[in-house]
């Protein structure tokens, strides 16, 4: 029986499992880029829109010889400095050589950590061809997207785990530390999950954590650290599984003192399948401009907001489909943007 003792992380998945690709980049048969910067250690994007592409990889898995499998994907970015809210990576793949690309993720350049690693599971046909294309979008002069050697694996669907985390998102608020979370799992069950907080990212103590359900039927769940660190706060978790063997997962990272003080967007549920609602603004707040766009770029919705409406905002996106969207909160010369998850 699973209990959930606190927040659940991403899980790392066995090393072992067998690999169909791995980005090299020294060598040029296993990506192309439009533009960038290559040198012997990394794929590099400042101050500028590029996007690399893996080569075509067979994927004919020996466990299911016909209909859909899920392929374990992992990509690792890693960035230099600190990139603004308006740098974004996105991540799609394609079957076939198809010129459709189909979204698995969007990640906003002051939402992610350095060397942040993650898993996609997308469901593709048995014996066709699998590519995967890294897109950075990034202003700054000097700060850097990267991916290194590595940095890009496919794993053979024949080595999947049965027990997975498929996201972690996590940012400061006014008193706490939000992180929001979804999960997966089959027969392999979890006994318990604990987690840990360090103030440096190398000695770890336990806290005690909630799990709020975001929405009826979903495994995506909030967790809020009430008492996080002054400034930067670091967390994992460990699983304990059913045999007593434990797990630990990833770090991530929440800077208080960065991304969290003086944010004033605010919405919930994350993930939702029916409606989003956004928390009303400070009073100091003049005038805003609340905004959602897909990972096109394309916009779905605009709403202006006058001082004085301290309203529950709410809007339905119950007829939008499943996927990845960007809201973005503009106002007195700022724009604050944060992910949105409507999962299928």
């Amino acid at each position: 029986m699973l209990r959930l003792l606190s927040l659940l992380f991403l899980f790392t998945y066995n090393s072992a499992a067998g690999q169909l690709y791995e980005f090299d980049v020294k060598d040029p048969s296993t990506y192309t880029y439009d533009c960038g910067t290559t040198t012997g250690a990394y794929w590099g994007v400042k101050g500028d829109s590029c996007a690399l592409t893996t080569t075509a990889t067979t994927i004919s898995s020996a466990c299911q010889s016909s209909g859909n499998i899920t392929l374990p994907v992992n990509v690792k970015i890693n960035q230099t400095g600190q990139l603004s809210c308006s740098d974004t990576a996105w991540i799609h793949y394609t079957i076939n050589g198809g010129t459709t690309w189909i979204p698995l993720d969007t990640i906003v350049g002051c939402e992610q950590t350095a060397n942040t690693s993650y898993w996609y599971y997308p469901e593709i046909p048995n014996n066709s061809t699998f590519q995967l294309r890294v897109t950075f979008d990034n202003g700054a002069p000097n700060d850097w997207w990267q991916i290194k050697d590595g940095d890009i694996v496919i794993n053979d669907p024949c080595f999947l785990l049965p027990l997975g985390w498929v996201s972690l998102e996590g940012r400061a608020a006014l008193l706490d530390n939000v992180l929001t979370i979804g999960f997966e799992y089959a027969h392999d069950e979890v006994d318990s999950i604990v987690i840990e907080r360090s103030k440096d990212g190398i000695a770890f103590e336990p806290i005690d954590v909630e799990l709020t359900t975001l929405h009826t039927n979903s495994t995506f769940y909030e967790a809020r650290d009430r008492q996080p660190y002054l400034t930067t706060s670091y967390y994992r978790a460990l699983v304990v599984h059913e045999d007593g063997t434990p797990s630990k997962s990833d770090i991530i990272a929440i800077n208080r003192l960065f991304n969290g003080m003086n944010d004033i967007l605010s919405f919930f549920p994350n993930p939702t399948v029916d409606y989003v609602f956004f928390q009303p603004l400070p009073n100091n707040v003049r005038q805003a401009t609340i905004r959602i766009v897909d990972v096109m770029g394309r916009q779905l919705f605009e709403l202006q907001w006058e001082w004085g409406e301290q309203w529950l905002g709410r809007i339905s996106v119950a007829d939008w489909p499943a996927g990845e969207y960007v809201v973005q909160l503009i106002t007195n010369g700022r724009t604050e943007q944060r992910k949105l998850i409507i999962p299928g």
